[in-house]
């Protein structure tokens, strides 16, 4: 995740929504809230930094910890998805070999 996440994301959130008014998909709307905290996310951890944007080394840096631990809201979404993914192949596969 870059230290310039929130800007970004703001043209494909912007086009994202536009989508969403159209197909009304409620998993489509979660997706984009979890990218909304993301940018919350980072905008909250970018203010307390020390670095400026023109100290390249240290906004390489930039959250690695989070991204290593998973703390950041989209790495536990994207968990929770492969979760159910792996959950529902599970599922599937029990069905075709029983």
């Amino acid at each position: 995740m870059s230290v310039s996440f929130p800007e970004r994301a703001t043209a494909p959130l912007i086009h994202l929504k536009k989508l969403y008014e159209i197909t009304s998909i409620e998993s489509f709307k979660r997706f984009i809230d979890q990218v909304e905290m993301n940018v919350d996310f980072v905008r909250k951890k970018r203010d307390d930094v020390p670095f400026s944007p023109k100290d390249h080394q240290s906004a390489e840096t930039f959250l690695q910890a989070e991204k290593h631990n998973g703390s950041t809201p989209f790495s536990q979404y994207y968990k929770s998805i492969m979760s159910k993914a792996a959950s529902r192949k599970t599922i599937s596969n029990g069905k075709s070999s029983g």
